[in-house]
């Protein structure tokens, strides 16, 4: 049986009376002995030495790119985050807020209004009331009305929010075509926007998971971790498309070279332009599970 990595095997049991008078008990996972490395003379003794070689390839890579024919650029949904317009009470507000504080900029605020304060462009607090600044200088002593959720509140309210069910406090210094300030005979608007909370209903199935059953095991065992796939250009392309030249350090990766009934088997690919020593690392395993592995290394002039 080929078992991936990551699978997930459930293993039950069950007996006249059921499964809760039964347990199961794993006996561990199988490792592979630990024996002597037969590519002990592969060994990297002087890794400095050894991965210069690969910092200086790698930086020629980065300095020299490639013509891009054709760039795919994907949107991503934007997720609607909860605002003033969600309220018909502030229906007639304008669309972008005078000021638009994040509620993770109070996430640490014991009392949020005295947090709020010093966030607050445009507006002052006196006297457990908030007021346009530039009015109240000019002898308007008319409060900012504040809203949460869309309900109306009075300024002493916000110190019972919690900073972390927040999602956004928007400023209006003027009400537009709302009407607030001659409805409620203020100045301004403060809105405050709640985070949205998902209720999800409890089912059968969800209690049953919370009392754990002896008699059914979940594990994973080790498997076969997909094969890594490596960047191969398109070498049927003009050379007069091309930016620079090839300094790839993994010119070839192939995870599936079957072999023939004698065990033979052919594959082609080009060499990067960097000039050196290549090394080809050979591993396999067959049938029967034996592993083989091999080392060769030729020279590019």
């Amino acid at each position: 049986m080929l078992v991936r990595d990551s699978s997930k095997v459930i293993l039950t049991a069950g007996g006249s009376s059921g499964n809760r008078n039964m347990m199961i008990t794993l006996s561990g996972t199988a490792a592979q002995a630990v024996n002597k490395n037969p590519q002990q003379p592969n060994e990297i003794l002087n890794i400095d030495s050894t991965l210069n070689v690969y910092l200086q390839n790698g930086k020629k890579q980065y300095f020299n790119g490639r013509t891009l024919k054709e760039v795919v650029i994907k949107g991503v949904v934007e997720v609607k985050k909860p605002s003033h317009v969600d309220y018909p009470a502030l229906t007639g507000l304008s669309m972008i807020p005078d000021q638009l504080i994040p509620g993770n900029r109070l996430m640490d605020c014991a009392l949020f209004l005295s947090c709020l304060q010093g966030n607050l462009f445009g507006l002052t607090y006196v006297d457990n009331n908030l007021y346009v600044r530039r009015d109240y200088q000019a002898g308007n002593k008319t409060p900012v009305q504040a809203f949460v959720g869309g309900m109306p509140v009075d300024i002493s309210y916000l110190n019972s929010l919690q900073a972390a069910e927040i999602e956004s406090i928007e400023v209006f210094l003027k009400d537009d075509l709302s009407g607030i300030n001659r409805t409620y005979g203020t100045n301004g608007v403060l809105v405050v926007n709640m985070k949205k909370v998902e209720h999800k209903k409890v089912s059968m199935k969800d209690i049953q998971d919370l009392i754990p059953n002896p008699g059914k095991v979940t594990f994973v065992p080790k498997g076969y971790t997909t094969s890594r796939v490596f960047y191969s250009p398109k070498y049927e392309v003009t050379r007069s498309t091309m930016q620079g030249l090839d300094y790839r350090s993994t010119i070839y990766w192939n995870p599936r070279v079957l072999t023939d009934e004698k065990g033979n088997a052919s594959f082609e690919y080009y060499n990067a332009d960097g000039k050196g020593t290549y090394r080809v690392i050979a591993e396999g395993i067959d049938k029967d599970g034996n592993i083989g592995r091999m080392n060769y290394r030729y020279q590019v002039q």
